[in-house]
């Protein structure tokens, strides 16, 4: 282990905190601290972890330090929970770690000596937070024992210095210069390095407050080393000899020559006689009063013990005069200078007590500010001291005293700093500096716990400040001490009150009225403001359950109209909360108000109506079945309860419960449209519910639709549950042999054919058909690209030419039905080769144009409509905007075909990394077989794909595809049996058996298969 680590906090950027100045200042510390005069090893401390557990596990893992250890932050500090914490983690600017637990970190690591540095950053300059924020850090060294000597510079800035820091913070700069001009053979330590900072370095640089605390010994930052000299002393006498050498005399220093030192008192150097001392140094007072230049340093320190090395002179020797001291040619420094014959102005005295103020001399300053008032208006003469305004006396004596009542507040003498203060503003209430005055008194007053005074300043605040919204925010602060801090409800209600009177619709006003209300057992009032804090609650979720909470209390004290009024309230908040309804709905109906019972679920449908479908579909279902239950059950009018009930369905198409109660309201109301429509729809959610199918085979044979009902009646055969009826009609309406279709399905017809079926018919679906139009351009391409991929990869499946089957002369009557099936479908009939060792059906190859495999199975022992159906099914994954489905042996094979797409007309699209590859792959080859024509319309169906969103559901396409080919099979053989027989000879695909099955039930019952039929010329 080494004798002296350094930990040193790298603070991290985040969005709250870009810390430019942090890390400049770290980077800075830390390569200083590794040259070979400081001697550290410095080891970085990442701010995204506890901070004394890194100190601790450093430690377990490489032994303690036997000489020092050291901590170093430059960070943004705060305070919480009475502790001082380092802001290093950007990231998370609410989170930090506490400087108490570095502190304990630093003592358990159990080194000779142990040094905390912190540069702290805070978001207020105010003195008197930035002083709390020091004793904090004191504290904290303080904590335990041995103590952690500490140097603690404390001061406010804004964000924005922070991220455009030009150079190191100024105690940063301060402690590298000390380091880089220190004698090596005289060493440094850090008491020497404070007062040196107390004279001034740091307060010239805008520093808040500074906390040190002191080790005994005191710790060395850099350890004297000895000095060679130019010969070896060859006796004893010559030892002796050079030993006793006068030390150099070095030049003193002008600006410690200024203001001779104070001596030694209690309030000074009796102070720092001690182990520990802490120093509160607040910025100047007025800055216009402090003369320009530096102020001079103090006295520094009489000896500095050393611990380490023995490089200091022995005991026996005098100790040589740091290089701070005037020569001894110059006047002792405890004899002032002569008076001068004239007395110096009121300024003048000003300036050299502020330079002591900022030296931490404050006995030294309290007498010059003292003599300072003694001359003002007594330094002018003659005319010149007739004309004066008494008033301009008055104002400058005022400021006097308000600097004086400063010193004595950071001397802990609060009293004494009360009676300076209100001295000034008895003098001049609008003087310079008057609004700090009354804040300061005001926290004095606080804490002296003298509620009379804390009244009658807040009045004078109050009454400096001009506007009614300027007002609040001091209200509302005044109020909050009074709750808080004086426990004295009366005033703190006072203020509040004042301040909702200003500003009814405040948020924060109302929330402590309301806690006062409580704490004082008012009851009533309580619950009026309870429900006005709801009324202003921007949530609008958060503000119904509120006003339902109050809403089901005052129903529990028998108020029920008022309890009715609040639950209205909370669904006008938010009418998608059900339980206000619930409880309105069951109030309502115990007192057999049904009226007012309809009147309020209509009311709610109107407000429902206007909300968007993805959070209005499930309340408008909700409330049309409670209004069809209500109109059913006790206002029989089962026309409305039909109409209710159906709107129910409407909204949620997929729930069958409602469905079912409407339909059978339907037919016995004998509504044969209404009860066809939820019967459709029933049958699409549920294709194999023999009810349903039962009574839409009755509908059909009412109104004479005999195809609609043969339809129905071979679901019924398929499902082996018709009646004999409904077996008389299928076997009567079958087809002996099949129609063949005479015209060509066009594009829309493939919208509706890829379409779902479910409860209010079958639409096209709009996500479904972006991704199907950029298919439908690059689809062709991308095959080419895909087989150039397999050539080179060896991977391409060959064909025997000799197997090829001639459709024009073929008698096979497979090939004859992939014939006439392509020219339905639409597409150039493909390459067909019969391969009788397959047990395939239909097969796809994978060739630039469309080619086809026959299996064995299809060659004997199928009907017409079987071979029709697989033909429709198969050719249909010949259609540009299917063919990569049927290709793709995996999902993100065709993931990937249609991000190549897209990148080829936006480049910068991001492409996940599992397909990158074969992404990158496509994409050239794909480019070469686009046309010009061709990829000004991939870039037009990108862009259309783009405003929509953006997002492909590959998976939903798989099925819509898959759904299609189904559906065509069926319109080509319009026999379901055969249909349901060959779906054990399709390939593996995105449905079950089962599914596709279903979905063949679903679309020979549905409108759109006699429609589609019609189209194609089918009958």
């Amino acid at each position: 282990m080494a004798d002296r680590v350094a930990f040193v906090a790298l603070p991290q950027n985040g969005a709250e905190l870009r810390g430019a100045q942090g890390p400049l200042d770290a980077e800075a510390v830390a390569e200083r601290l590794r040259q070979p005069d400081a001697g550290f090893t410095v080891v970085t401390i990442d701010p995204g972890d506890d901070v004394a557990g890194q100190i601790d596990d450093y430690v377990a893992e490489h032994g303690a330090p036997r000489d020092a250890v050291m901590f170093y932050a430059s960070c943004r500090v705060t305070a919480a929970d009475g502790e001082l914490l380092l802001q290093l983690d950007g990231e998370h600017p609410e989170t930090g770690d506490a400087l108490g637990d570095v502190a304990d970190a630093l003592r358990e690591a159990g080194a000779e000596s142990a040094l905390l540095l912190l540069e702290g950053r805070h978001t207020s300059s105010d003195p008197l937070e930035l002083a709390d924020l020091a004793e904090l850090a004191r504290s904290a060294a303080r904590a335990g024992a041995p103590v952690v000597e500490t140097v603690a510079a404390l001061r406010g800035v804004s964000p924005a210095s922070e991220i455009g820091a030009a150079q190191c913070s100024p105690m940063t700069r301060a402690l590298l210069a000390e380091l880089d001009e220190t004698d090596p053979s005289e060493g440094l330590y850090v008491s020497e390095l404070v007062e040196r900072a107390r004279a001034g370095e740091l307060l010239a640089a805008h520093v808040g407050a500074l906390a040190f605390v002191r080790g005994d010994p005191s710790f060395p930052l850099l350890v004297a080393i000895e000095q060679p000299h130019s010969r070896r002393p060859t006796s004893l006498e010559e030892t002796s000899t050079s030993e006793e050498v006068e030390p150099e005399t070095t030049d003193p220093d002008p600006r410690e020559s200024s203001i001779p030192p104070a001596p030694t008192s209690e309030a000074d150097g009796g102070a720092r006689s001690n182990d520990r001392d802490t120093e509160m140094i607040p910025p100047p007072i007025s800055a216009d009063s402090v003369a320009s230049g530096r102020p001079s340093a103090p006295e520094p320190p009489s000896s500095a013990p050393n611990t380490i090395r023995s490089s200091r002179p022995p005991a026996s020797m005098p100790e040589p005069p740091p290089p701070s001291l005037p020569p001894a040619s110059m006047p002792p420094a405890s004899i002032p200078p002569a008076r001068p014959s004239t007395p110096p102005a009121p300024n003048e005295v000003l300036a050299e007590a502020d330079q002591l103020v900022a030296a931490g001399k404050d006995e030294e300053s309290l007498a010059l500010y003292r003599k300072a008032l003694s001359l003002v208006g007594a330094t002018g003469t003659g005319r010149d001291a007739s004309n004066v305004d008494p008033r301009s006396n008055d104002a400058e004596r005022a400021r006097i005293h308000a600097r004086i009542g400063e010193v004595k507040l950071r001397q802990g003498k609060a009293r004494e700093a009360i009676a300076s203060l209100e001295k000034g503003l008895s003098l001049s209430p609008n003087m310079s500096g008057a609004d700090r005055a009354l804040v300061t008194l005001l926290s004095l007053y606080r804490g002296e716990k003298d509620h009379r005074s804390v009244h009658r300043v807040e009045e004078r605040i109050l009454s400096r400040i001009e506007g009614d919204a300027d007002l609040v925010p001091s209200l509302l602060a005044f109020g909050r001490s009074w709750m808080n801090d004086l426990h004295d409800p009366m005033r703190a209600r006072e203020r509040l009150e004042h301040a909702r009177a200003l500003a009814p619709e405040n948020h924060e006003v109302v929330r402590l009225l309301l806690s006062l209300a409580e704490t004082d057992g008012r009851t009533e009032e309580a619950f009026v403001l309870r429900r006005r804090l709801a009324d202003l609650d921007p949530d609008p979720k958060t503000k119904a359950a509120e006003l339902f909470a109050l809403g089901r209390e005052l129903l529990k004290r028998e108020r029920e109209d008022e309890g009715l009024d609040l639950l209205e309230s909370a669904l006008d908040a938010d009418p998608t909360s059900l339980e206000p309804l619930a409880m309105m709905s069951r109030l309502l109906g115990d007192r057999q108000e049904w009226g007012e019972l309809e009147g309020a679920y209509r009311r709610m449908l109107d407000r429902a109506n206007e909300m968007d479908a993805s959070l209005g579909d499930g309340l408008r279902h909700e409330l049309e079945k409670r209004l069809g239950v209500l109109l059913l059950e006790h206002l029989e009018d089962r026309e409305g309860a039909l109409e209710a009930f159906a709107r129910a369905s409407a909204a949620l198409p997929n729930e069958p419960g409602v469905r079912r109660i409407a339909i059978e309201l339907a037919q016995e109301t004998g509504d044969l449209d209404a009860a066809r429509l939820l019967l459709l729809g029933l049958a699409a959610i549920e294709p194999r519910d023999e009810a349903a199918l039962h009574g839409l085979f009755d509908i059909f044979v009412r109104t004479e639709e005999v195809e609609r009902a043969f339809d129905v009646a071979s679901v019924l055969m398929s499902v082996d549950a018709a009646t004999d009826r409904e077996r008389a009609v299928y076997n009567s309406q079958k087809p002996e042999d099949i129609a063949r279709p005479q015209s060509v399905l066009d594009e829309s017809a493939w919208a509706l054919l890829r379409a779902p079926v479910d409860g209010t018919g079958s639409e096209p679906d709009a996500g479904v058909e972006l991704v199907g139009a950029v298919f439908h351009v690059a689809g062709n391409a991308l095959v080419t690209a895909l087989r150039m991929l397999a050539t080179r990869a060896g991977r391409l499946a060959p064909l025997d030419e000799k197997l090829r089957v001639d459709l024009e002369t073929s008698t096979v009557s497979v090939a004859r039905s992939v014939s006439w099936a392509s020219r339905v479908i639409g597409i150039t009939t493909p390459r067909v080769y019969l391969e009788e060792a397959s047990v395939e059906g239909m097969t796809a190859v994978l060739r630039d144009d469309p080619v086809t495999v026959l299996g064995a199975a299809l060659l004997r022992g199928r009907s017409l409509a079987e071979l029709a159906f697989i033909a429709g099914y198969h050719l249909s994954g010949h259609l540009p905007a299917h063919r990569l489905v049927r290709l793709s042996s995996t999902l993100d094979d065709l993931a990937a075909c249609f991000l190549s797409s897209v990148v080829l007309a936006v480049p910068d699209t991001p492409v996940p990394e599992r397909i990158r590859t074969l992404v990158e792959l496509l994409v050239p080859s794909t480019s070469e077989a686009l046309t010009a024509e061709d990829e000004a319309e991939l870039e037009e169906a990108v862009m259309a794909f783009d405003a929509a969103g953006g997002r492909a559901d590959l998976g939903r396409y798989q099925r819509a595809v898959e759904r299609a080919s189904l559906r065509v099979g069926l319109l080509l053989c319009g026999d379901l049996k055969a249909a349901v027989a060959m779906c054990d000879m399709l390939p593996n695909g995105p449905l079950s058996k089962a599914e596709r099955i279903d979905e063949l039930y679903r679309f020979v019952v549905c409108d759109r298969y006699r429609e589609l039929r019609a189209r194609i010329g089918a009958g």
